[in-house]
């Protein structure tokens, strides 16, 4: 058995440090993002979803590889089957 237990109260907590720790390290050596109030701002969590913010197609594109290859490395996993351009 690995892991967390179901509906123990640690799963969310321990779920955004990782989450948070994985961003920081698909965003750290290049500069990803957009500016808002002279900050850059990459993405945008909300639970188990996040939303990744760029000005180009390409940048996204390296952003999205570089998150796979650490949330793979961390969690396992990443799932990007419900993902969208805007």
């Amino acid at each position: 058995m690995t892991g967390v237990r179901q509906g123990c109260i640690l799963s969310p907590f321990l779920f955004l440090i990782v989450i948070d720790f994985v961003m920081r390290k698909t965003t750290e050596v290049l500069n990803f993002g957009i500016e808002w109030e002279q900050k850059k701002l990459a993405d945008l969590d909300f639970a188990d979803d996040l939303a990744l913010l760029c000005h180009t197609q390409q940048e996204l594109q390296d952003m999205t590889n570089r998150l796979n290859v650490f949330g793979k490395k961390k969690l396992g996993y990443v799932s990007v089957a419900r993902r969208r351009k805007l």
